[in-house]
């Protein structure tokens, strides 16, 4: 599947990086599209968004389900 797309984000005024940003990955059969929306701002809110479209653009699973299980307790670990 050809898929064409662009994102544009910019961090809050006066940060130079923000927890915002997207994931869009071929799956063969599928296509994955995230909006990664990390609660926070600044360096710490990107690193978390970094980890996060990481392991999107890594993971073998393809249960939304059980993506979204694995990242909620991840997120546990950096609380």
């Amino acid at each position: 599947m050809k898929l064409q797309f662009g994102t544009w984000v910019r961090p809050m005024f006066g940060e130079p990086s923000g927890g915002d940003l997207a994931v869009v990955r071929d799956l063969g059969e599928a296509m994955l599209v995230a909006i990664v929306d990390v609660l926070g701002h600044g360096e710490e809110a990107n690193v978390v968004a970094k980890g996060i479209a990481e392991f999107l653009g890594e993971t073998e699973e393809t249960d939304l389900q059980t993506i979204i299980e694995i990242l909620h307790s991840l997120s546990l670990i950096h609380i």
